[in-house]
């Protein structure tokens, strides 16, 4: 009898493992099951998309017909709500069951809301699937001010599609500034500059704490006690990966499903990719971690070893007629030091972080043709010793990193 393998989860981790299973073994069973009633679609186009075309073939990661030629089960909208490890047995919410040889969990995460008191039924919205952007699309023509809670990129993504549209928008973040794990303080300033030119009001170090009103959102009041007028609000205030299927197994888990570098868990034939898996006490939450990770698991679900290496994280924001770029470390400490290049005026900015001669971080507001340059020399470490780099231009050091991928290649 032929293996099985059984994915749970429909997301780009999952793409990413059948890419990869289906180049080494061709013939292996493999069946995905969806909570979502779609196929794998772009969830980054979500924001962008809000208020455009939301139609889920224009959304796709792959066509439907490409799950049918890599030979997948593909059933949508079917959620998986136990699993049985000793059994290798999976069941549905239908009350159905299914049985696997080998077992990824790519079940991802759901965003985690804000601690409100609340009565409201309804107006308080997430943005996580594509059914959370159509019922926001559809209720927020009737909507003329919403509040939305959380300053990263979702947050101002969904601003800058609602602002477009007419509606007046305030971004609340209970961080000292916008992004705050991805911009430092100047390049933070200039965001929320271009955000209020654009008519969004911005509030930091700021905590909602309560949503008013019983038919009908009418506000939400801060910690301070603030009253804020608003007839919607929209959250995207992290997330926390969906564990529900793990109750009662002894699969270990913390804040997500903990995992090896093989993306194994403390089970054998069961493992995890995405955001719903733990490696080295953290949670992902990228989409970029989510492809790697779903590789490295399914390569080695069919006995080709790979091992995954953490990816550094990188951002990218085109709202408000900003280019904004952020990657790795960007604090600086006592063995880090950065070049900067600054025109606040014109909204342009550029700090590269160094740490023991190596590009470790980079933000770069504006000119996003350094993006590219800057990523490749993050990725390959590339290094920059025999130079004081205090006394250098950016541009000086863009040069110097040029060269050394030129001879690298």
């Amino acid at each position: 009898m032929r293996k099985k393998i059984i994915i749970v989860g429909a997301g780009v981790a999952a793409v990413h493992a059948i890419k990869t299973i289906r180049e080494h073994n061709p013939s292996i069973d493999i069946t995905v099951y969806g909570e979502e009633p779609f196929y794998p679609y772009y969830r980054l186009k979500l924001s962008k998309n809000l208020m455009g075309n939301l139609a889920e073939d224009g959304l796709l990661i792959q066509t439907k017909a490409w799950y049918e030629t890599h030979r997948v089960n593909f059933y949508p909208g079917r959620k998986v709500v136990r699993i049985a490890p000793d059994q290798q047995t999976l069941w549905l919410a239908d009350g159905s069951c299914d049985m696997y040889d080998s077992l990824l969990l790519a079940n991802g995460a759901a965003n985690n809301p804000p601690p409100l008191e609340t009565g409201l039924a309804g107006d308080l919205y997430t943005l996580r699937t594509l059914a959370d952007a159509r019922r926001i699309q559809k209720r927020v023509l009737e909507k003329s001010r919403i509040v939305n809670i959380g300053g990263g990129v979702q947050g101002i993504e969904t601003a800058w599609a609602l602002c477009q549209h007419q509606k007046k928008v305030l971004v609340v973040e209970i961080g000292p500034r916008l992004f705050p794990n991805q911009l430092d303080e100047a390049a933070a300033a200039i965001v929320k500059k271009s955000m209020e030119a654009f008519g969004v009001q911005v509030l930091t170090d700021t905590r909602i704490t309560k949503a008013c009103g019983e038919q009908a959102c009418e506000g939400v009041v801060t910690a301070d006690g603030q009253r804020i007028d608003c007839d919607m609000v929209i959250y995207a205030t992290g997330i926390r990966s969906n564990l529900d299927i793990l109750e009662g197994t002894s699969i270990k888990r913390d804040r997500g499903v903990l995992v090896d570098d093989t993306m194994q868990t403390n089970i054998p034939n069961i493992y995890a990719a995405g955001d719903v898996a733990e490696y080295m006490g953290r949670v992902g939450g990228l989409w970029s971690i989510a492809m790697a990770q779903g590789k490295v698991a399914g390569s080695n679900m069919v006995h080709y070893p790979l091992f995954y290496r953490p990816v550094v994280p990188v951002t990218v924001l085109n709202a408000f007629q900003l280019g904004v770029f952020s990657m790795g470390t960007i604090v600086e400490s006592n063995d880090t030091f950065s070049v900067i290049e600054e025109d606040i005026q014109a909204n342009r900015y550029s700090r590269i972080f160094i740490r023991e001669n190596r590009i470790v971080g980079a933000i770069v507001i504006g000119d996003l043709n350094r993006s590219n340059l800057l990523k490749r020399a993050i990725e390959k470490e590339v290094e920059v010793n025999g130079r004081d780099w205090t006394t250098v231009s950016v541009d000086g050091l863009l040069s110097h990193l040029r060269r050394q991928l030129e001879r690298q290649s």
